[in-house]
C-alpha cells in the first residue's frame, strides 16, 4: 500500500495548515504529480505528520495521524471524523521499517526555511 506523509511546517500561513484542509493538500499533491507515474489516488494511505518543526511553541514529540480520504475520480473528500491519531507501533507497521528523514534536513535540502 503506497503511503503519503504530509508534514506540517510552522511557516505555513495561518489558516493554511494541512489538517484544516487535508483533502485540498492531497488534491494539490496528486495534481502536481499528474505528469509522473504514480499509484491511483484511491490506493493511497495518507498520514499527517506533526512535530517540533510544526509549531513555534514546544508541543512535544512527533505525531502521525491517518487521514482517511475518499476519492471520487476527480478529487479527495474528508472530514475531521476521518482522522485517527496513530500509536508508534501502528506508524512503524504502516511504514514497514522505512525511516523518514528529519523534516528540518529535508527542508534545508529544498532550500526552505521553517
Amino acid at each position: 500500500m503506497p503511503i503519503v506523509v504530509l508534514s506540517e511546517i510552522r511557516t505555513n500561513l495561518d489558516g493554511c495548515g494541512i489538517v484544516g484542509d487535508f483533502a485540498g493538500a492531497a488534491d494539490a499533491l496528486v495534481g502536481s504529480l499528474q505528469e509522473q507515474s504514480h499509484p491511483a489516488p484511491a490506493q493511497l494511505v495518507w498520514l499527517a505528520h506533526h512535530g517540533p518543526f510544526s509549531y513555534y511553541e514546544n508541543v512535544g514529540d512527533e505525531t502521525f495521524t491517518r487521514v482517511d480520504l475518499k476519492w471520487d475520480g476527480e478529487r479527495f473528500h474528508g472530514s475531521y471524523a476521518e482522522q485517527h491519531l496513530l500509536s508508534g507501533t501502528n506508524v512503524n507497521r504502516l511504514l514497514s521499517g522505512v525511516e523518514l528523514e528529519p523534516v528540518p534536513a529535508v527542508l534545508a535540502q529544498l532550500g526552505w526555511e521553517f
